[in-house]
């Protein structure tokens, strides 16, 4: 069996935990670098392998697994503050999401009501559609 290594980004700190085969847990920690947060994780990452005697590479490439998490995308997501997107369809299948049943969205880890892309910014369009947009001769 070979280390198991955790990373959540959060907004502040990027924490990571290594578990051993024998079961012994190292932690190591680095500040969060929003809005590219792969320094944080390296970072983290690093941090723990320092306190394994060991440097990131080797850490890295003896890894069962990386196993990474991203409260600050959870946190985005709760508290709305993500970009706003649109959902193109098939013409006919605006309402997709809105239909779906309830166990597909809960299965995928999401509620209805946080899908990000409601009625007013989704739109069905026909592949002939988005070639005349494409070439700036857009039907309304």
């Amino acid at each position: 069996m070979r280390p198991i290594i955790g990373v959540d980004i959060g907004g502040t700190f990027t924490d990571c935990i290594v578990v051993t085969p024998d079961g012994a847990v190292t932690i190591g920690k680095a500040l969060s670098t929003g809005p590219e947060f792969d320094d944080g994780f390296i970072n983290a990452v690093a941090a723990a392998a320092a306190r394994l005697g060991l440097d990131l590479e080797e850490l890295v490439s003896s890894a069962e697994g990386i196993y990474h998490g991203c409260t600050v995308g959870t946190n985005a997501m709760v508290e709305g503050r993500t970009a706003k997107v649109a959902l193109l369809t098939t013409r006919g299948h605006r309402d997709v999401l809105a239909s779906m049943p309830a166990s597909a969205i809960a299965d995928a880890g999401v509620h209805r009501a946080r899908l990000g892309a409601d009625q007013a910014r989704s739109a069905g369009a026909t592949v002939a559609d988005l070639r005349g947009r494409r070439a700036g001769r857009a039907r309304r």
